[in-house]
């Protein structure tokens, strides 16, 4: 996604369009909206590729129902509707909107327009007739040409349901007479899906993961926000990954190392079979000698909690994007510092990271990462999104980097509490005021 446009969608109430980067960091107070904004990205891509009505009830994002997600006016009275959208360019630009409303109390996308380049295809879905009212059209050259342009990029073919005879009449009139189908039409799905072109759902990561335990069974492996499947997945991993389980291993050793936490990491399993219960193990060099192998639980809440995201982001077929919330949690200064580096390293790989934090020390690595071109990464590549409180909703400002590390776009009160603080502490402030 290369950008959101949001309105009346929770405290974002008046319409805003905002970059998005390969790697995008949200940043500011509390109760701002970023964990908003997450669940937000999710629901779209659920409803452009699957088809689907957002969940926003689910975890990590647990929102509620449409009357808690709908954003409240003081001005206009009850607002009846939540529009979103986004822009991508996968092999051509192309921009997807949807508008939500309330279906018994549930988020439902009761219109959605796909529009790549001249040629649009639009939805309404009618629940409670159960049928779909379809429009396409176009500008400029022939619709034919157009359609047949397009869908020759995507490596698909013309679909059955554009007849000689309504090809030409959209010819003929700019734009296409209404029809009804009695399940979203193919046409649309396929077009969606193939510009989409994402091999799996975003991961999503909850702002808690799971706490460490001395000894786990095995367990289905299902994605979790809060990584319960992570200890199983990395145990299946160690049994029949072969190199896939060698390069997972090396990854997370490596971070290890950078990071501080751990030079060496191991599945230790009670048995001989998958079924068996295991252990996750790792160790810590001394100044002189190697350490001993120690039970993760051993180990502080700080491996722990990273290991979700770092299994998720190294594993070989880790999804093409990550939505998470607050990685930096339980870690040390130099641990976090590194994770900006992982998120930069990711993001060079063709991934798009899109991360809340409120940790100086994932930003400032980041900054100097892009600086020094220690990744590869642009600073085009880098997008920072600071959510302001105002006085109805919150604004949303997009902060960028130039070639050598400073902020451009930054609004007056970026930071202040950080400025505040060192001027406090070096006696500039004056006390009381």
């Amino acid at each position: 996604m290369d950008s959101i446009t949001v309105k009346n969608f929770r405290c974002f109430g008046e319409q805003q369009t905002v970059p998005l980067a390969p790697l995008t960091l949200l940043v500011g107070d509390n109760s701002t909206g970023k964990t908003s904004f997450l669940a937000l990205v999710m629901a779209l891509w659920d409803v452009a590729n699957l088809n689907l009505a957002p969940d926003l009830k689910e975890y990590a994002f647990d929102l509620g129902t449409f009357l808690d997600i709908v954003h409240k006016s003081h001005d206009n009275g009850d607002i009846s509707h939540i529009e979103a959208g986004f822009t991508a360019n996968h092999g051509f630009p192309f921009a997807f909107e949807t508008t939500i409303v309330n279906r018994d109390g549930v988020p439902f996308p009761y219109r959605r327009r796909v529009q790549g380049d001249d040629v649009w295809v639009e939805v309404y879905e009618d629940w409670v007739n159960e049928k779909s009212t379809v429009e396409y059209g176009t500008a400029g050259e022939s619709f034919r040409q157009q359609i047949e342009g397009v869908y020759r990029s995507l490596g698909l073919v013309l679909q059955p349901m554009f007849t000689a005879a309504a090809i030409a009449d959209m010819e003929r009139t700019g734009r296409s007479d209404y029809w009804t189908t009695p399940e979203p039409p193919r046409v649309f799905t396929e077009f969606i899906s193939a510009t989409q072109r994402r091999s799996s759902r975003p991961y999503a990561s909850a702002p808690i993961r799971s706490l460490p335990a001395r000894t786990y069974d095995p367990t289905a492996i299902s994605t979790d926000p809060e990584g319960l499947h992570t200890p199983s997945f990395l145990a299946r991993k160690s049994l029949h990954g072969g190199d896939e389980w060698e390069e997972l291993q090396n990854g997370l050793i490596d971070f290890g190392k950078a990071s501080g936490l751990f030079d060496d990491f191991k599945i230790r399993h009670l048995g001989k079979t998958e079924n068996s219960p295991f252990q996750i193990h790792v160790r810590k060099r001394g100044k002189r000698r190697r350490g001993e192998y120690r039970n993760l639980i051993d180990m502080g809440y700080g491996i722990s909690q990273a290991l979700p995201i770092l299994a998720e982001m190294l594993r070989v077929d880790s999804p093409e994007m990550f939505l998470l919330q607050q990685p930096e949690i339980h870690l040390h200064p130099s641990a976090q510092a590194e994770l900006g580096t992982l998120f930069c390293k990711m993001a060079a790989s063709d991934k798009q990271i899109i991360v809340e934090t409120h940790s100086d020390y994932i930003i400032d690595r980041i900054r100097m990462d892009v600086r020094d071109r220690v990744t590869g990464l642009k600073p085009e590549d880098v997008s920072i999104l600071y959510f302001e409180h105002r006085e109805i909703g919150v604004k949303i400002h997009a902060i960028s980097f130039d070639e050598i590390g400073n902020l451009n776009g930054s609004p007056p009160g970026y930071r202040q509490f950080f400025m505040d603080e060192v001027d406090r502490s070096i006696g500039i402030a004056r006390i009381g005021a």
